[in-house]
């Protein structure tokens, strides 16, 4: 599945960079997880994602997004868009381990989620 540049970043440089603002997380992560995570999984899938997608992309990862101006985001993204490609087909990740989001959720709670 094709994801835009902005959303892959989001996921790569922990910036939120989509065009889609959390939609665009959510769906990117959907997607490489096979599951649809609620907001409390979306950071035990954050990590696996991201190095999900650099195996893929090794390039993104000498992008630097501290350079970013919080005003002028967009016309960065469209710079990185040119350089890079706008969109990035992402495969899903190999491994995932679903969980109920309420039993996941009672173990945040509770401290003992892994």
């Amino acid at each position: 599945m094709k994801f835009h540049i902005g959303t892959v970043l989001s996921i790569t440089h922990d910036r939120p960079l989509s065009p889609d603002m959390m939609e665009g997380a959510y769906k990117i992560l959907n997607h490489m997880t096979g599951d649809k995570l609620y907001t409390h999984q979306l950071n035990r899938a954050h990590e696996p994602a991201k190095e999900a997608i650099f195996s893929q992309y090794p390039e993104l990862k000498q992008i630097e997004v501290s350079v970013v101006d919080n005003n002028d985001w967009q016309t960065w993204l469209n710079e990185q868009a040119q350089k890079y490609g706008e969109y990035f087909d992402i495969e899903p990740m190999k491994t995932w381990e679903r969980k109920s989001p309420l039993l996941e959720l009672a173990e945040i709670m509770q401290g003992t989620n892994k």
